[in-house]
């Protein structure tokens, strides 16, 4: 899309974009990737009550990204909110990179692409760059469910 349309038009079309995809982020449907794992190891009591609490933080970090509300809210508030939940995944990978190795590596990939496309949003982003973060949400979403999904079986 070009730049020398309206700004109200390119918001409208950028709110429209995010919007929806962000819904999707939080929609509590099924993944389209399921990771193979190994039998994990079985973490100690005190290591599965950290793993189960870094799960409920990055589970709340990650609703938070998805419930934001590009247009009323603004791009710096989805960059805050995906900071938030990247630091939350960092310390649940680091919790559960152990047992659950592959689903912490997809997940890792995932949030660094969704990174580089939050990076390059502006204040008044291009529906090139929405188009971006919405395909990089993608990704973020299935590998998040396969990696919260793996972990909570051992909480």
């Amino acid at each position: 899309m070009d730049r020398s349309l309206p700004a109200h038009l390119r918001a409208a079309i950028l709110a429209g974009t995010l919007s929806l995809l962000l819904a999707a982020c939080g929609s509590s449907g099924g993944s389209s990737t399921e990771s193979a794992t190994a039998a994990p190891v079985a973490p100690s009591a005190t290591a599965t009550s950290a793993l189960c609490t870094d799960l409920d933080a990055a589970q709340s970090a990650f609703d938070e990204l998805a419930g934001t509300e590009v247009v009323k809210e603004g791009t710096n508030t989805l960059k805050t909110r995906f900071a938030a939940f990247q630091s939350a995944v960092q310390a649940l990978g680091a919790s559960a990179r152990t047992e659950f190795a592959s689903e912490v590596q997809a997940m890792d990939s995932a949030v660094a692409g969704l990174k580089t496309a939050i990076d390059q949003l502006t204040d008044s982003p291009s529906l090139a760059d929405a188009t971006a973060v919405a395909t990089a949400l993608g990704p973020v979403r299935d590998s998040f469910t396969a990696l919260s999904t793996a972990v909570r079986s051992a909480c």
